[in-house]
């Protein structure tokens, strides 16, 4: 039903192949348009989108990816409650609520392994 196509990237004028495999791709995603940039030039305006740099060589591999800063555990306050399972006595990162359930660590672990 395809056929490979050879389009031009809008940012840097390069021609790219729409493989046919990517055609039926956009077919089944909905897509009524081709893409207008190749490979490289949609990594670098996503990372230029998120606030990062660019992160494709000429190759089209990613060189250098921005990191999020991880948020530090000794920052986050803590409140006291009572643990929904148990009833010992914790602390949670959250302001309880009787809605939400609030478990201690043991609890925590073990239900997370369950699910």
């Amino acid at each position: 039903m395809h056929s490979d196509r050879v389009l031009s990237c809008k940012d840097c004028h390069q021609q790219f192949a729409f493989s046919a495999e990517e055609q039926a791709f956009f077919d089944q995603m909905g897509f009524r348009h081709p893409p207008r940039r190749c490979k490289i030039c949609r990594r670098q305006k996503k990372a230029a989108e998120t606030g990062g740099t660019a992160v494709v060589a000429e190759s089209g591999e990613p060189v250098d990816r921005p990191k999020r800063p991880k948020r530090r555990t000794e920052d986050r306050p803590l409140y006291p409650a009572l643990c929904s399972e148990c009833g010992q006595q914790t602390t949670v990162p959250f302001q309880p609520d009787p809605a939400r359930a609030a478990l201690c660590p043991d609890c925590y672990h073990r239900r997370r392994v369950l699910h």
